[in-house]
């Protein structure tokens, strides 16, 4: 068997669209992908893919690949590396020689974009049930950093359609593009400041790049309560291609610090649940991060989420020491 690697090119995709899917379907994960999805992620990116992104061939025929990219556009040191081997090509050395060649690539991309006093890292996520990806980024120089939690929500239910009380002062009302995106944004980043990945190290043109502007994006799944004229809270939900369209997703679900220990998260949740269930949707899911130190994991289990996967991140350093790189 020859196998053969060079840089990404878009002719490239079809082939790992479907071996991605295969991929995750042979590890018991379900973020699948279409085409038309992955394409827009990755042409969304502030990096070409082309020069960032290697894979691997078979006959010609792309079995697997890996690529990093920076976290966020004013995060430029720390990249988040990601990947895939089609499930009959495993251990065979193939998604080591990958990450060796993509971080490489980044490194000496760094050179001329990144302060030299600044740490190199990439991240990458794992699921804690996939010991062949576990095994191959700790072999790799990967330490575990930390765990992210997929959890779910059954909608069959009659109290999945039962919205609560809203807290005395504060009006849902739709979410405009062009009125409110910037809006949304800052407080997002605002409220987010404290945590892991800072949300307030992303420019708003890529934000807008990743939130908005792609071919789903459905602005009354938004929901925005305010005070006045003030933005308090929001769950921007989706419907995501990566659950065939079957499951309501919060995406990212934030309460600004003057309206916090109020009931606002949980009566956004539920609006939310609500929302779904009149869409005919049956499941709602979010993640969460393991350390959120917000008490966010006792708000969805008491709102009946449960856990259903661990994602493991990963961290390699790639220059400099893990204590000179706060993280939040």
């Amino acid at each position: 068997m020859s196998i053969s690697y060079r840089l990404f090119q878009w002719s490239d995709l079809p082939s790992l669209a479907e071996m991605w899917n295969l991929a995750e379907a042979a590890d018991g994960g379900h973020n699948t992908v279409t085409l038309e999805d992955m394409e827009q992620y990755w042409r969304a990116d502030n990096v070409d893919p082309e020069t960032t992104a290697f894979v691997a061939l078979s006959d010609d025929v792309p079995i697997a690949y890996a690529r990093t990219r920076p976290i966020t556009d004013l995060m430029l040191h720390r990249a988040r590396g990601t990947g895939r081997v089609h499930p009959n090509f495993r251990r065979l050395g193939i998604g080591t020689r990958l990450v060796e060649l993509v971080d490489a690539q980044f490194v000496e991309r760094s050179q001329m974009l990144v302060d030299p006093a600044k740490p190199l890292s990439v991240q990458r996520l794992a699921l804690r049930t996939n010991t062949g990806d576990v095994a191959l980024l700790k072999a790799t120089g990967h330490t575990h950093l930390r765990s992210f939690f997929e959890m779910e929500k059954d909608l069959s239910s009659s109290d999945a359609l039962s919205l609560p009380l809203r807290p005395e002062g504060l009006e849902l009302r739709p979410f405009d593009v062009e009125r409110d995106a910037l809006t949304v944004y800052e407080a997002q980043g605002e409220a987010f400041l404290d945590h892991f990945n800072s949300f307030g190290d992303e420019s708003f043109e890529s934000w807008r790049k990743y939130m908005v502007d792609y071919p789903h994006f459905d602005p009354a799944l938004w929901l925005l309560l305010w005070d006045g004229d003030q933005l308090a809270a929001a769950s921007l939900n989706n419907i995501p291609a990566r659950y065939n369209y079957q499951v309501g997703y919060v995406d990212s679900l934030f309460v600004r610090r003057s309206w916090r220990k109020r009931g606002v998260a949980t009566a956004l949740l539920r609006e939310s649940f609500a929302l779904f269930a009149t869409r005919g949707l049956k499941k709602a899911a979010l993640g969460v991060d393991a350390q959120n130190r917000s008490g966010a994991l006792k708000i969805y289990e008491q709102v009946g989420l449960h856990i259903t996967l661990e994602n493991m991140l990963f961290i390699r350093y790639l220059r400099g020491k893990p204590e000179d790189d706060p993280m939040g």
